[in-house]
């Protein structure tokens, strides 16, 4: 039987873990979110990393652990964008059926996006900073 996906799970957990998140100013609240979601992603990296080239095992329940952690800031990050689950979730899916539209990876596509992809990043990158700097260089502390 095929399980039907509902946002009602990711709406709750959302709920729930915007109890946890810090008390910053718009700008900061970004900085805290894309830092601390590379720095978690980063975690995941060093345990793989032990593991397969230090000779650590590697712990199944610890990466769960730190994908908790990487969820967290993705909510979080989605948060101060102000977008909704579905707007991240369904953006992504477009945009994957748009580069493989066979459903299935190709690694040409993945490659060679064109010209045009990359001018929409820069366009994306210089958006982000005109947004920081609008929003002030700030101490870390909320004006």
């Amino acid at each position: 039987m095929e399980q039907k996906f509902s946002y009602e799970v990711l709406n709750n957990y959302s709920k729930l873990a915007e109890r946890t998140r810090p008390a910053l100013c718009e700008r900061d609240s970004l900085l805290n979110a894309v830092m601390g979601l590379s720095g978690e992603a980063g975690e995941i990296l060093e345990h793989v990393k032990k593991g397969l080239f230090q000779g650590h095992s590697i712990d199944k329940g610890k990466l769960v652990e730190e994908l908790g952690d990487v969820v967290w800031y993705v909510d979080y990050l989605r948060a101060v964008l102000s977008v909704e689950w579905a707007g991240v979730l369904e953006g992504n899916v477009k945009k994957l059926e748009k580069r493989y539209p066979e459903r299935v990876f190709v690694a040409v596509r993945s490659v060679d996006r064109g010209e045009r992809a990359e001018q929409l990043l820069i366009e994306q990158f210089d958006e982000l900073f005109e947004r920081l700097e609008a929003l002030g260089r700030g101490t870390g502390l909320c004006p």
